[in-house]
């Protein structure tokens, strides 16, 4: 979990991908099974279609080609957009500490490190947050003489 984290704040700073499409001159093909949540690619015990998440949108629904996170206050981000191989689907921010994160969300990244991400507290799988902001200047660690961290 924590790697995805990684790869999707680490994946904010790349430019987008745009994606392609194929045709298939024989048609759809239908096996007349529905699409579950295993096919469809997300965890549905983390987020699924109408999660709305906080007031920050943390937790929110989303999907990799959707931009379902827009409109939301803050978290603008949608981890399945930045890591495709993830099941996790959700919008997210960067983050210092919790209290970043508003309510039912946690900031963790790899051993609480930057980049640190909000990961609802459903995605989380037990993980522990980063309930004291280290550096409540906003700056990080070996940046640099004057940001404090």
């Amino acid at each position: 979990m924590r790697n995805l984290l990684l790869a999707t704040l680490a994946g904010i700073t790349l430019a987008a991908c745009s994606g392609s499409s194929t045709t298939n001159d024989a048609g759809p093909v239908d096996a007349g099974v529905d699409a579950g949540a295993v096919d469809a690619g997300y965890d549905p015990s983390c987020s699924h279609p109408g999660t709305m998440g906080n007031a920050q949108g943390v937790g929110m629904f989303c999907t990799p080609h959707g931009d379902e996170c827009g409109q939301n206050p803050q978290a603008i981000i949608c981890t399945a957009a930045f890591d495709h191989t993830t099941n996790l689907w959700f919008c997210t921010r960067t983050c210092q500490c919790d209290s970043d994160c508003g309510e039912n969300a946690i900031c963790a990244g790899d051993n609480n490190a930057p980049p640190l991400g909000c990961v609802p507290v459903a995605c989380a799988g037990g993980e522990a947050g980063n309930p004291v902001c280290p550096y409540p200047d906003g700056g990080y660690p070996d940046a640099g003489a004057g940001d404090g961290g």
